[in-house]
This record gives C-alpha cells, sequence and structure tokens, in this order.
C-alpha cells in the first residue's frame, strides 16, 4: 500500500505540483501538506488500512521531507543535465525508472 502513496505522489508531480518551488511566494506549505495528506488517505482506504488522521499526517510529513530532502535534487540534476531550468514530466519518469521501490 504505500509504494501506491509514492506512484500517487509521483502523479500528483506529474500534474503540475511544484515542490521545487517552495521558496516562491505563491507557495503555501500548509495547503501542500493537506494536498499530501489527501493522497495518503485516499490511498489507505483504497487498500483498506487503517490509520488515525494523525497518522496520515505525519505519512504526510515524512513524504513530504522525502521529497525535499531526496527526490527534489535528484530532479534538479536531471533538468539541468538536460539544460533546463524546469523539472519536466521525463525528469520525473526517469527518477521513478531509476528507483527500485517504484
Amino acid at each position: 500500500p504505500l509504494g501506491s502513496v509514492w506512484i500517487s505522489c509521483f502523479g500528483f508531480l506529474h500534474k503540475g505540483a511544484s515542490f521545487l518551488s517552495m521558496a516562491d511566494k505563491g507557495f503555501d506549505e500548509k495547503e501542500f501538506l493537506r494536498d499530501l495528506a489527501l493522497i495518503v488517505e485516499c490511498e489507505t482506504r483504497k487498500h483498506a488500512v487503517e490509520m488515525t488522521p494523525k497518522a496520515i499526517l505525519s505519512l504526510a510529513e515524512v513524504v513530504e521531507a522525502m521529497l525535499i530532502q531526496r527526490i527534489a535534487p535528484d530532479l534538479e540534476a536531471f533538468a539541468e543535465h538536460g539544460k533546463r531550468s524546469t523539472v519536466t514530466v521525463d525528469d520525473v519518469r526517469l527518477l521513478a525508472r531509476r528507483s527500485e521501490d517504484l
């Protein structure tokens, strides 16, 4: 079930969420975390896994930290290697292909 949470988060990013521009004045961290929590909640329900609201929020925070600390630098490096300043869907696909867990 948690693997599908990661896949859903990649889908969330694929549809245009930009965690790489968190320093931008338009970024709302609370809204971003809320959206991640909704993804986690939907995936746990889909797989009949029961979690308390506090556990869902905690898992969303872990996912957020993973995105920022581990995934974002790789995506930025892929974009830079492609001589682009913007991360594209191809960068996300490359990361997913490179990740054994996905």
